[in-house]
């Protein structure tokens, strides 16, 4: 999930989210009022290396219903990945398990760049919101075994509870689901990391889901579009010193093998 490559990647998904300022014309409405626009400008820059149109269900909901909600994809095949997500107000670029850093920099940072290109008038897009999210998923059966025993030993964090709570009743002191957050300030570049533990599933099969999020909004944003490529780096150098720190010995073993 970094530019330190690994041989098997708990990646599940990477992506960039940009947000901009809505107008609202009425209370509890918002719309772009250049969406429309902005949609096919942007598909027109994109076409050669996005050259697949998805609309999704939500293409269908009104405008003025649809504030930041993701109602196109732009994908390089049918089915592929990466792709581009676009609605009112919101812009994505998405990796799976292909990613490397080097390959969705490039991808993040001309869309980004394209985004401001295709606007009607540039001078009105305010950006409100950045965000960088990693997605990863080791498999683990949380039923059967005790997942605060493996985050302590495996990615050296504690999460622990009062242990005469299980004692004289007949309560497991097993977790059967867990959810985990927490958010810490940054100040290069401004903003927050933020990092959630779960159990959930990869597939089918149940899985430790664990994922690393920086993002600014309004008053902390770089100047933009020049300050974009200097706030990713510096957001994905500290996800990926987080995760490196994280899986350090077993994990970083597992990952990096061949076998």
């Amino acid at each position: 999930m970094a530019s330190k490559q690994l041989q098997k990647a708990p990646l599940i998904e990477a992506l960039l989210e940009v947000k901009w300022a809505l107008e609202s014309p009425a209370p509890g409405i918002k719309i772009d009022p250049h969406y429309k626009l902005l949609l096919g400008r942007l598909f027109e820059r994109l076409q050669n290396r996005y050259p697949e149109h998805e609309p999704l269900p939500t293409s269908v909901i009104p405008d003025h219903l649809a504030a930041h909600t993701i109602q196109h994809r732009f994908r390089t095949a049918k089915g592929a990945w990466p792709l581009v997500q676009a609605g009112p107000g919101i812009l994505t670029v998405n990796e799976t398990d292909k990613y490397t850093w080097g390959g969705f920099e490039r991808n993040a940072q001309e869309v980004f760049s394209k985004l401001f290109e295709a606007h009607p008038k540039p001078e009105e897009l305010k950006v409100t919101n950045l965000l960088l999210r990693y997605i990863n998923a080791i498999e683990f059966d949380y039923a059967q075994n005790n997942i605060l025993n493996f985050l302590s030993k495996e990615l050296k964090t504690d999460v622990s509870f009062l242990s005469a709570l299980f004692q004289n009743n007949s309560v497991d002191l097993n977790p059967v689901k867990l959810d985990c957050h927490a958010t810490f300030s940054s100040k290069d570049p401004l903003g927050v990391i933020r990092i959630r533990l779960a159990t959930g599933h990869k597939g089918n099969i149940p899985a430790l889901i664990w994922e690393l999020v920086f993002e600014t909004h309004q008053d902390d944003l770089p100047e933009l579009p020049h300050g974009f490529a200097a706030w990713m780096n510096t957001a994905h150098k500290i996800i990926e010193d987080w995760f490196f720190k994280l899986i350090a010995g077993d994990l970083e073993r597992r990952f990096s093998s061949n076998e």
